[in-house]
């Protein structure tokens, strides 16, 4: 790529407007967005459309694919709710129900034995070289065609949040943190999030565990702000409110309060950096997980808390 003077003097006054509507201002001939939308990146799709650096287009999530496998189509791309209609001609999938993933030999069944409204890990053979295994991708059933099922994304396998074998989903936070936002942090714009468990700060700090067990949640907004303890509550009554099984723990005193951080602007976007640096992770493929489980993250985290 060699610099081009002209196109970056186009961009830096169109910059100067400011960045409503900036994606047709600069590239007038897009007609669309094609990102994924659906499961953990419904937040970034949210971020882009409320500060309107979208508007215009449609935002669509045409395919499904993986680096292991061309996994689905959505043939439906202007519906709310984002599916795939699961791809038989490249590849032999199996699904393995969510209730069976962690069993040492879990029943594997065909696409056309899957249940709608039920979960499932998926596994994949590829034809050439022929391998089979387990992709980790976790998907719901919403419907068929013909025999064929068509699937949402829902999660990545292992970002759950259990203390307690109460298993709250990436998907239940996620619900709490929006509601939050939406109800009681008024005028905050969450940049990003992640999760742990607090034995993997007793790991971290060499110390005992703790003897209530408990979440920790990092948050990052997009003005650098922090939440006061009336504000950090809620997230903990939101989710007790959602999960009944972290109610019920919370209730009889099994699982502590969840202790919420707020971390300093561009936290997540340097941690994006520093765990492709210091891993065989590729830039392009990197998702924060939202689940942490390794120390040198939850140090990384720690170490961009705002004022604690």
């Amino acid at each position: 790529m060699k610099p081009n003077p002209q196109r970056a003097h186009e961009l830096e006054v169109e910059f100067k407007k400011g960045f409503d509507g900036i994606c047709l201002r600069i590239w007038p001939h897009c007609q669309q967005i094609a990102s994924v939308s659906t499961g953990p990146f419904v937040l970034y799709v949210d971020s882009m459309r409320e500060r309107s650096y979208s508007k215009g287009l449609t935002v669509t999530s045409p395919l499904y694919t993986s680096s292991e496998a061309f996994i689905g189509v959505n043939i439906w791309p202007r519906d709310e709710n984002q599916c795939y209609l699961i791809h038989l001609n490249t590849t032999f999938f199996e699904f393995i129900p969510t209730a069976e993933m962690d069993e040492p030999q879990p029943t594997a069944i065909f696409p056309e034995q899957v249940t709608i409204g039920e979960e499932y890990e998926i596994i994949i053979t590829s034809i050439n070289p022929l391998y089979r295994y387990r992709l980790g991708d976790i998907v719901r059933v919403v419907r068929f065609v013909n025999q064929c099922p068509v699937v949402e994304f829902v999660r990545r396998k292992g970002q759950l949040l259990s203390v307690k074998a109460e298993k709250t989903s990436e998907v239940s936070m996620w619900n709490a943190i929006n509601q939050c936002i939406k109800q009681h942090w008024t005028g905050k714009r969450l940049v990003d999030y992640t999760c742990c468990e607090n034995a993997l700060l007793a790991q971290l700090k060499g110390g005992e565990k703790a003897i209530i067990p408990y979440y920790i949640v990092f948050l990052e907004f997009d003005d650098g702000s922090t939440l006061l303890p009336d504000e950090k509550q809620k997230l903990d009554e939101v989710l007790q409110s959602l999960t009944f099984p972290y109610e019920s723990f919370r209730l009889k005193q099994r699982i502590a309060p969840m202790v919420v951080h707020t971390v300093r602007s561009r936290t997540f976007r340097d941690m994006r950096r520093f765990i492709v640096a210091n891993s065989m992770a590729s830039a392009n493929q990197l998702k924060i997980p939202r689940v942490v489980s390794k120390p040198d993250h939850l140090q990384y985290l720690l170490d961009h808390m705002i004022g604690e």
